[in-house]
């Protein structure tokens, strides 16, 4: 992961992989969405080019180019992933400080559980 994400900064892979981001590698700092949304034009791009380019020192550094896409990816979604955790958490909390009924606690009508009986028992 560490070794095709260092492909960012390669001379040979730089301008290819540039996604028009200050630092796309600064994974808490961008917004994960909108960075899965340039990756994927990105890979678009490669792969229409990899159906064009038959030289194949090319090929190889748009493949190894894809590589470090899919790895950036990879990184963008457990990111995306923790948020939405953590933001399911903080709903949940925030939530919990209201006043809910507790089930053990709740005042059961003796009548009617008895007549339920009865009715299971004919």
């Amino acid at each position: 992961g560490a070794t095709a994400l260092s492909l960012f900064h390669s001379p040979e892979h730089k301008a290819m992989l540039e996604l028009g981001i200050p630092d796309p590698l600064n994974i808490e700092a961008n917004d994960a969405e909108i960075m899965k949304g340039i990756i994927s034009d990105k890979r678009t791009e490669f792969i229409q080019a990899l159906g064009m380019i038959t030289k194949h020192s090319d090929r190889k550094l748009i493949k190894e180019a894809l590589t470090a896409l899919d790895v950036l990816e990879a990184k963008y979604e457990e990111a995306a992933g923790k948020a939405a955790m953590a933001e399911m958490q903080a709903t949940m909390l925030e939530g919990g400080d209201e006043e809910t009924p507790n089930e053990d606690n709740e005042e059961v009508d003796d009548s009617e559980t008895d007549q339920e009986e009865e009715n299971t028992n004919d």
